[in-house]
């Protein structure tokens, strides 16, 4: 009887040993399965973040151009203003029937 159970124990204690290496081996799979979703996920983030602020910077750069070629910029605004501009002439003064800007 005690041979029987001696070796009941040893089976048991094989069983559990194969089940507890099997267990360990599940979790090692869904260990380096959770880290490469992980990784995946960080990365896709990355490549959002990444274009998504490129794409900001493309708006801005559009917005810029445009604003740009809509509205002058304040310096040719100057110069147009200054090309455009009439004063009124003040009346020129003969002198002995000659226009003083004819000397």
């Amino acid at each position: 009887m005690q041979e029987k159970s001696g070796a009941n124990l040893r089976s048991s204690q094989m069983l559990f040993q194969n089940e507890l290496l099997e267990t360990q081996r599940l979790l090692e799979d869904r260990q380096m399965n959770s880290l490469q979703d992980f990784q995946q996920e960080v990365s896709r983030l990355n490549r959002s973040e990444s274009l998504s602020s490129l794409d900001s910077l493309e708006e801005e750069h559009y917005q810029g151009t445009t604003a740009h070629n809509k509205s002058p910029s304040i310096s040719s605004l100057d110069e147009s203003a200054s090309k455009n501009c009439t004063r009124p002439q003040s009346p020129k003064k003969h002198f002995n029937g000659v226009c003083p800007s004819a000397k």
